[in-house]
């Protein structure tokens, strides 16, 4: 019964697709080919879906002429890139060799490699679960396995998020080329985005959004997102809300006024952009300044609220046991730094950690590390030093006070904590 918090469907119903994150890059290419004159074919990526915490938040809300405008800021939280759904990747799930929409599926004509001409017909199309198509591994040998099979790419990033709503309005769906989407929402975000750019004075590729669907107090279906188009952010949108609401005036000005344009329904001097081909058939310069309009004026901060923590950690049952904290330090070694094992060395036997869950598979947020030691009458845990992506997304957004045994280990806060 779990929902998605990009669309609100039940994740149960949802046609699901199966997804590769190459956390540990790619390997090119062996074969050097001569540059073309023409431009490069380009693989678009399909919008981008906030896949955080809700959590941790630091709340806004503003007045504006009777209407209000709620704004959640977050740092570190997380976003997901993933390759268009029409246009997947096919892989072999032996040697990780993979090719998409623009490659060439091959086959063995005696010793040499030859186009096969139906099986890249199928790799164009997109649709099949699988390909056949000869390759060779990284090594440079044929690989043993000839079946691809049909994958997308994900990136996940923490970046700075800032979260947009229009208290208490709601955004009608319409039939497009692209499904059922809001067009005026989709086209408020855009002209959201470049005046964002502007009054920050920022390139718009430093910052991207997208639409997710809200099921808070609020009244409203949607929540804009803006975020830092960078890992780990660059401040950029946090500055929105940094002052008493005349950055957001200003924004909210600038996009009503770059509505104002005599094309159509889009053009390059109002919402489209390189980086929105996707919706260039549906966005409406109308509808965004129409919407707009009611939003111009003074902005006044109303309230500030700063929510607290709720993300539940998951521990697996089971891990390592030991008899003695000696024992249990012992089997914890290879996974703290020098630093934390001197300061573990003084611990006295008041306030040890347990000794029959050790190293076991914490989970929250979609991702997973390992609970090396934790004190759970003192909801402390301690992970180990190569968690950090684990350790950054949960540290603000559990109840349990979380430490990272690397070399930047604070025992004095460590101690505290455990007393």
């Amino acid at each position: 019964n779990q929902v998605c918090i990009g669309c609100g469907k039940t994740l149960a119903g949802i046609n699901k697709q199966k997804a590769i994150q190459p956390s540990a890059g790619m390997i090119a290419e062996t074969e050097t080919k001569d540059v073309p004159s023409r431009k490069p074919n380009k693989l678009y990526s399909s919008e981008a879906s906030y896949v955080g915490t809700f959590t941790n938040d630091a709340k806004k809300a503003y007045d504006v002429n009777g209407k209000i405008i709620t704004i959640i800021s977050t740092e570190n939280d997380r976003i997901m890139v993933n390759t268009d759904p029409e246009h997947p990747f096919y892989v072999c799930q032996k040697c990780g060799y993979a090719v998409g929409k623009y490659d060439t599926v091959y086959k063995l004509d005696g010793s040499s490699l030859k186009k096969d001409t139906a099986e890249t017909k199928k790799l164009k199309a997109g649709r099949a679960s699988s390909i056949e198509g000869v390759h060779k591994t990284p090594n440079g040998g044929y690989c043993l396995e000839t079946t691809l099979k049909r994958r997308l790419f994900v990136h996940n990033f923490n970046t700075d998020i800032v979260q947009i709503l229009f208290n208490n309005e709601v955004f009608a769906l319409e039939n497009s080329s692209l499904g059922a989407i809001t067009v005026t929402g989709i086209s408020i975000l855009h002209a959201l985005l470049f005046a964002v750019a502007k009054e920050l004075e920022i390139e718009q590729n430093d910052i991207n959004g997208c639409l997710i669907k809200n099921t808070s107090e609020e009244g409203t279906n949607y929540r804009f997102v803006i975020y830092d188009n960078v890992p780990g952010g660059a401040g950029h949108v946090k500055r929105i809300v940094k002052d008493n609401g005349l950055t957001l005036q200003h924004i909210l000005k600038r996009a009503y006024d770059r509505m104002d344009c005599n094309c159509e329904s889009s053009c390059y001097k109002c919402l489209k952009t390189y980086q929105n081909q996707r919706y260039h058939s549906v966005l409406s310069h109308q509808k965004a300044r129409e919407f707009l309009e009611n939003y111009q004026g003074t902005v006044t901060v109303r309230t500030v609220i700063t929510a607290v923590p709720n993300v539940t950690l998951q521990f697996d049952s089971g891990g390592l046991s030991a008899v003695n904290w000696q024992q249990a330090l012992n089997a914890s070694k290879a996974f703290l730094s020098q630093k934390t094992k001197d300061c573990l060395l003084l611990l006295d036997n008041n306030h040890l950690p347990e000794l029959n869950h050790i190293n076991v598979t914490v989970s929250a947020l979609g991702s997973s590390g390992k609970a090396l030691l934790r004190w759970p009458s003192k909801k402390v845990l301690l992970l180990r030093k190569n968690d950090l992506a684990f350790y950054d997304l949960i540290k603000d957004s559990c109840d349990w006070k979380v430490f990272l045994p690397d070399d930047n280990f604070d025992f004095d806060a460590f101690n505290n904590s455990i007393k």
